[in-house]
């Protein structure tokens, strides 16, 4: 268990530092006051009994009163007790609010440093990761990871208030305290198998939810496809398993969890009254003495029980915790970001001898490709398929670096290597991006608009054929459209994502096979718009259709692997 803290207290201590001292210590002063308020029930006690004796205990709380200007009457005594007891539940509620803060600053720092990391990593991040998988950790995982911690931040306050109330009880009866906690250690060593099994489960449970994130994300993203073909099978039966084996895994933590529960209160009573009964009649202990010990020892049991228990459902959620961690390991060893420098306006592009080959791969997917891309000009780039036509115009665009040769950007006379310099892409694929919102912020990627950029957005619209969408009313610009596009036919999808690029202002224009699902007509009027930006822009597009070709300054092929060429 030890190690397990340890490791859980510096893996949270990494994202939070000494902002998780803050609640301990308010939890400590606020078990302090507690504390203080039941010892004062010793000299309390006394006076009503009217004894005219004194106990330590009571002369010395009398003592510190005396120092601080109070008369020792009952009045007196009982107006600090109901101070302290104020004062405590004042430091309570700060502890609870700044923790509070604390988990809505965490979870919010922790999606942020993911949206960064993977906003920074390049399109080389999908290589090595399913995006399911990347969309469960920045939601689901994040969200678990605010339970583990909200729960452990528990654990830790609980804790302090035991350590508060077990240093009191020492001060009053040493050697009960010690037989009594002797007692504890052995329930707490008891609960350490439990511990431990929750931990397994845990982290097979963070494994499973990410495996069915990214079936679930499959499944939906193919629904069109599966009720077409009704093999439904596919996706759904490895969903099925995986929930079966959630349910499992959820069902065994949840009986570990019962079984701790059910045993500890039992455990903690039999545990002092055992003591209680050897105190008073092997030892023969004064019973105030132990009566006073009695309920600052339950304290302390019960909030060492409701910490071993916070514990224990902090453990069933860590996984997650531990899953975004590790996944932060990767992204710092993985990442081989570069400052890229910005550029205005670039004129030409360079490609000498260029080659590429992924991670782990023997063999470069093509080689020795070279050629000059000029400002204004349409390329065409073909092959077949896996030849690495899309992976050249990454490299063209900077988003990877070549394994072999060289990619210039040229610019207001001067070069630089595309992968250092900050190019502005204007990208549209096959199957275009529809945001959710109108066809407004579709174009400028925003919610609000000047009244020039409407204008503009308007303009661009009507050039690109989208006549119908271009009035500023409800049926135009502020039509709502969601992410799969419904109320756009195939072709009006293409020309939305056009217009977008165009509103942009990018240094090259990128069509990765922009009409392979468009009919004729459609082909034609994509292809008229291409021909229009080839004569102002530089324009690299990836084709099979020989209509394109027909129209292209420059066919860059790459018929094999091994043998590119230019036509």
């Amino acid at each position: 268990m030890k190690r397990d803290f340890f490791f859980i207290w510096s893996t949270f201590y990494k994202y939070l530092n000494a902002r998780m001292y803050v609640a301990l210590i308010l939890s400590l002063l606020s078990g302090a006051m507690e504390v203080f308020g039941i010892i004062l029930l010793f000299p309390i006690m006394e006076l009503l009994a009217e004894t005219g004796s004194s106990s330590v205990i009571s002369s010395t709380i009398e003592a510190v009163l005396k120092t601080l200007g109070i008369e020792i009457t009952v009045a007196n005594l009982s107006i600090t007790l109901v101070v302290m007891f104020a004062l405590r539940a004042l430091l309570m509620f700060g502890a609870l609010t700044y923790s509070a803060r604390l988990r809505t600053s965490f979870v919010r720092d922790l999606r942020l440093r993911l949206l960064d990391y993977y906003a920074s990593s390049g399109i080389g991040l999908l290589d090595q990761r399913q995006s399911g998988n990347l969309v469960n950790l920045i939601s689901e995982q994040c969200n678990r990871s605010l339970t583990a911690f909200w729960l452990f931040n528990q654990s830790m306050m609980l804790f302090a208030t035991f350590a508060v109330y077990l240093f009191a009880s020492m001060f009053i009866s040493p050697l009960f305290s010690l037989i009594t906690v002797m007692f504890a250690l052995l329930i707490l060593i008891t609960f350490k198998k439990f511990n431990t099994r929750i931990n397994i489960l845990s982290l097979q449970l963070a494994e499973l939810n990410g495996g069915l994130s990214n079936y679930s994300e499959q499944f939906f993203r193919s629904f069109k496809y599966l009720s077409f073909t009704k093999d439904w099978s596919v996706l759904a039966s490895p969903i099925e398993r995986m929930v079966k084996d959630i349910e499992k895994r959820q069902f065994s933590s949840g009986r570990l969890l019962a079984l701790s529960d059910s045993l500890k209160e039992p455990l903690i009573i039999i545990m002092l009254v055992s003591v209680i009964l050897f105190m008073y009649y092997v030892k023969g202990l004064d019973i105030s003495s132990v009566i006073i010990s009695v309920a600052l020892l339950y304290r302390a049991s019960t909030s060492l029980s409701r910490c071993q228990g916070q514990w224990q459902k902090a453990m069933e959620w860590f996984g997650s915790f531990a899953n975004i961690d590790n996944e932060f390991l990767f992204l710092e060893t993985a990442s081989h970001n570069v400052e890229r420098q910005e550029v205005s306006e670039v004129t030409s592009f360079k490609l000498e001898n260029v080659g590429y080959a992924y991670d782990g791969m023997p063999q470069e997917i093509f080689s020795n490709v070279s050629c000059i891309i000029e400002k204004p000009s349409l390329t065409v780039v073909r092959g077949s398929s896996g030849s690495g036509k899309s992976t050249l115009m990454d490299l063209l665009c900077g988003l990877r670096a070549p394994t072999s040769g060289t990619v210039t950007a040229v610019f207001d006379n001067s070069s630089l290597d595309s992968s250092q310099a900050n190019i502005k892409v204007g990208y549209v694929g096959q199957n275009c991006l529809i945001f959710d919102g109108n066809i407004i912020s579709n174009v400028s990627l925003k919610a609000n608009n000047t009244t020039a950029e409407v204008k503009r957005i308007c303009e661009i619209l009507r050039s690109v054929g989208l006549e119908r969408w271009a009035n500023e009313d409800k049926s135009g610009i502020y039509r709502h459209v969601t992410n799969s596009g419904s109320v756009l036919s195939g072709g009006e999808r293409q020309r939305l994502a056009i217009a977008r690029e165009i509103y942009r202002r990018p240094h090259i224009f990128v069509f990765d096979e922009p009409t392979s699902s468009l009919d004729s007509v459609a082909t034609l009027r994509i292809n008229e718009l291409i021909d229009r930006l080839a004569a102002e822009h530089i324009v690299v597009v990836i084709s099979h259709k020989n209509d394109v070709f027909q129209q292209a300054s420059n066919v860059l092929l790459i018929s094999n692997p091994k043998n590119p060429g230019k036509g």
